[in-house]
């Protein structure tokens, strides 16, 4: 009798790790038991969890079906979820920081603003200032538009190393090199 089985053409290659027209009702039981092990997987945990079943078969019906590959292409699949919900989780803190961030320094702009709204009103009523002096205030304005322009994500300063280069023609490991050079040599701080 002619093999009638699916090819590996005919699998699922986006989601290999699902039942496949190869999967007979029986096979999918034993791959489940398979695929569905915590690492590191093993045909004899497989038969363990099947009661007993014959480790020879599996091992027939793993190499068959191409369940180590189908595995660790769920494997994957499961690390780029686990990858993407760190991610978004970590992207909601970075928001939620921004945001406070972005809350004081906005609090404290109003209050640089109030004192120096005070000290012009006092000024245009001819009287002296006390308190907090003009290199106080400018300091503190200063702090609030870096602090701003931090958690917008805009440039708080001007680096100027004198020659300009064309970076894009830089692999990520050049780059990352020279970052490295620059930080060892004081140019990033």
């Amino acid at each position: 009798m002619p093999n009638m089985r699916p090819t590996p053409t005919e699998y699922d290659l986006d989601q290999p790790w699902n039942r496949q027209p190869c999967d007979t009702e029986a096979r999918w039981r034993c791959f489940l038991a398979y695929r569905d092990q915590p690492s590191p997987r093993s045909l004899r945990g497989a038969s363990e969890a099947l009661d007993g079943f014959d480790e020879r078969t599996l091992r027939r019906y793993a190499d068959a079906d191409a369940w180590f590959e189908r595995c660790a292409a769920f494997d994957r699949h499961l690390d780029a979820g686990l990858v993407a919900a760190v991610v978004d989780v970590l992207a909601e803190s970075a928001r939620d920081t921004a945001a406070r961030h972005a809350k004081i320094a906005q609090d404290a702009a109003h209050v640089a603003r109030s004192v120096v709204d005070g000290w012009l009103a006092r000024l245009a009523a001819g009287e002296a200032l006390d308190g907090w002096s003009p290199n106080d205030v400018r300091g503190m304005l200063k702090d609030m538009i870096t602090i701003e322009r931090l958690v917008r994500g805009e440039a708080t300063e001007r680096v100027h190393h004198g020659v300009e280069f064309d970076l894009s023609r830089l692999t990520l490991d050049e780059i990352e090199t020279m970052r490295a050079i620059e930080s060892k040599a004081g140019v990033l701080e």
